[in-house]
């Protein structure tokens, strides 16, 4: 007995829920409420304790790991692929996540934008928390919400895609994706992330419904895609990326970076186009090329031609095709014009004709392929060299470095190929009522064929007055070509109207090309009429014409920064006329 140990005593386990008034008296509290009942027969004062959950802190996602990883539970490095993906072949795309990123997105805007149905769709903003309805076109409303820059799933991707496909798409000159494939390849999820949110960024800034949300969202996707692709064209880059960066060039241009992104974007999409010879692809790559089982189905030999004349159809036109900007050089294209549209879609293999009629084509014809007519943006692309030669001229004009009559012996020189550009384009593709019902599906195209094709004698008109004005022996010339002048911004003045009549999606160009004619309607006539007391500057005509401009220009400055900044110049030039 003596060498039992003493039995432990048991801890008396005591409960925290009782009331207050009970532990105080340490004594055992049936925790009936709201007055228990030992505090009930003393006649005591019944209080409790103020119930506090404790709060579970969220779960911190792992930070270093991909998209793709993070859904297995892997872990991957920061600045490097992760080993998973590497092994599988899979993108590695890391994406912060804030701690916001739960909050309510903006509204979708889905849905072709030739569909006139309308429906309301509720957005939520999550910066305000308020609910708006907006008036959109779609076929059927999408229950995925995607957080800003994330990529969209599902319907809503399908139908943004769509929807670039029936506007963006057929911008000058953008048309290098291939629909069919593009859509297979979506449907299989291999289609490059960087290409479809600048597919989708487009789609939603120049195609669908303008408002504030629909611009944060679109600026969001565009910066997800050129923050990821800018860092990896540097260790390397293939075709997919340059169709990306095409797209960026083209969106950056109209949201306001006009002077920094854009420029040296298109720099670099004309050093990448170069180091993969798609200039002079024709006569650079065998004719078996490519291998369907080792390349993308987006890099048809079409396509890859395609891609080199939108890097020249870009570079073109930057800042307004001025003489000295442009880092393209056209007599080193070696390669043939986008063939029609048919036969683009059915993948077949034909022969077209070279940018300079008569110019013989390299390692095409010995194939006995057949023949194809061109397509309607193969005449944009020859229209775009000749303003691009027309505008260089203006700029010899107007330095006044050389003499007179050598200028004008050069003026005449471009006056008779100007009018041989014009005259060679076929029956099918003039602008006549026929033709605006044949291409009814591509009268964006259609109108910014026509609208190029008018500012080419009016780029021309000023480089003769900038002649004439310097001898007082031309001075006869100088009323004639004012008159010029104008008859051709009354023809620009008619395009945009059918566009406006067709409820088309206007390339943001012919915001440019529509405030220089309108410059010229809201000036010349008044210089006509100081010489000439029977022109009348307030002339119905020229009244209907200027509003069909100021239509066309208030309606893509919603879209285009770049535009913007025109009509505002523009409304000072209107308040001088009416002055």
């Amino acid at each position: 007995m003596d060498n039992l140990q003493p039995f432990p005593r048991s801890r008396i386990q005591r409960t925290r829920t009782g009331c207050q008034t009970c532990r105080a008296r340490k004594i055992k509290c049936d925790e009936h409420r709201p007055v228990c009942t030992q505090c009930h027969k003393g006649n005591r004062s019944c209080s409790w304790f103020m119930e506090q959950k404790r709060s579970r802190a969220p779960r911190r996602p792992n930070a270093t790991a991909c998209d793709a990883c993070r859904e297995k539970k892997c872990v991957g490095e920061v600045n490097d692929v992760c080993e998973r993906c590497k092994a599988l072949g899979l993108e590695c795309v890391r994406t912060r996540r804030d701690v916001d990123s739960d909050s309510p997105p903006h509204s979708d805007y889905i849905n072709a934008a030739q569909n006139h149905t309308t429906q309301s769709v509720h957005t939520h903003s999550s910066h305000h928390g308020s609910r708006r309805e907006l008036s959109l076109p779609m076929d059927h409303t999408s229950s995925n919400h995607t957080a800003l820059g994330q990529l969209p799933v599902g319907n809503e991707l399908e139908d943004l895609v769509q929807l670039y496909f029936s506007s963006v798409h057929h911008f000058g000159f953008l048309t290098f994706i291939h629909p069919y494939h593009f859509a297979r390849l979506l449907d299989e999820g291999e289609v490059s992330r960087e290409l479809t949110l600048m597919m989708i960024a487009s789609a939603t800034r120049f195609g669908a419904p303008v408002t504030p949300e629909s611009i944060a969202r679109a600026d969001a996707w565009a910066d997800a895609a050129i923050g990821t692709l800018i860092p990896r064209i540097y260790q390397g880059y293939g075709a997919v990326q340059l169709m990306a960066l095409l797209l960026a060039q083209h969106y950056d241009m109209h949201r306001g970076n006009r002077s920094t992104s854009a420029y040296l974007l298109g720099g670099n999409c004309t050093r990448m186009m170069q180091t993969m010879s798609l200039h002079t692809f024709d006569r650079t790559y065998p004719a078996d090329f490519p291998s369907q089982q080792t390349l993308s189905p987006l890099l048809s030999r079409e396509a890859l031609r395609r891609v080199a004349w939108s890097t020249f159809y870009l570079d073109s036109m930057t800042d307004g095709g001025r003489y000295g900007s442009q880092t393209v050089d056209e007599h080193a294209y070696r390669i043939q014009l986008p063939c029609d549209e048919e036969s683009f879609l059915g993948n077949d293999r034909v022969v077209t004709e070279p940018l300079f009629p008569g110019q013989v084509l390299s390692n095409v014809t010995a194939d006995n392929l057949p023949h194809a007519s061109l397509d309607m943006s193969a005449y944009i692309l020859r229209t775009a060299a000749a303003r691009r030669r027309a505008l260089h001229f203006a700029f010899r004009a107007s330095y006044q470095e050389q003499s007179v009559e050598r200028l004008s012996r050069d003026l005449l020189a471009l006056q008779a190929d100007t009018e041989e550009v014009f005259a060679a384009l076929p029956q099918r593709f003039h602008f006549i009522p026929d033709n605006l019902l044949l291409h009814r599906n591509r009268l964006t195209t259609f109108i910014l064929l026509h609208v190029l094709r008018q500012n080419l004698f009016i780029i021309l008109g000023r480089a003769a007055l900038q002649i004439y004005l310097r001898d007082s022996t031309k001075s006869a010339l100088v009323s004639q070509v004012r008159r010029n002048r104008i008859t051709r911004a009354l023809a620009v003045a008619d395009v945009v109207s059918e566009g406006l009549r067709h409820t088309i999606c206007f390339d943001p160009h012919i915001g440019i090309q529509a405030y220089v004619a309108l410059e010229i309607l809201l000036f010349e006539p008044r210089r006509l009429a100081s010489e000439d007391p029977s022109i009348d500057p307030k002339a119905a005509e020229l009244v209907e014409a200027i509003t069909h401009l100021l239509t066309i220009i208030r309606s893509i400055a919603r879209r285009s920064e770049f535009i913007k900044h025109l009509q505002s110049i523009e409304s000072c030039d209107a308040t001088v006329r009416i002055s």
